[in-house]
């Protein structure tokens, strides 16, 4: 019998039209990490850019939550194609990263569809 595939669980219950909820980490405290994947939230959302948390911190944090109710996701420190693959392919692979549309062979941010004019 296969292996059932496995599905990512935020995306799932957005694509069902429920609610989701996040809380952001900013501290590299796996302790913290641990207890606020276990609070209720649908995922933690690890802000690289804004905090001292670093590629083996947010490894850590993934290692750490592993099998605890929330999915982790990344923002990555900078909009560089590098970072972006370091992230979702090394540390993060069960996160669904979306590609970043390339401008004059530079990385350029996707806007929320609410700032689009």
């Amino acid at each position: 019998m296969p292996e059932p595939q496995w599905r990512n669980p935020v995306r799932a219950r957005l694509e069902a039209g429920d609610p989701v909820l996040a809380l952001t980490v900013t501290t590299s405290n796996l302790e913290v990490a641990a207890l606020a994947a276990t609070l209720g939230f649908d995922f933690l959302w690890v802000e690289m850019e804004h905090s001292p948390i670093t590629l083996e911190t947010l490894r850590n944090i993934v290692l750490t939550t592993r099998g605890l109710p929330a999915c982790v996701f990344a923002r990555v420190p900078v909009v560089e194609l590098w970072t972006a693959k370091r992230v979702s392919i090394r540390v993060c692979p069960a996160s669904s990263f979306r590609s970043l549309p390339r401008r004059n062979s530079r990385l350029v941010p996707r806007r929320h569809a609410s700032t689009r004019r």
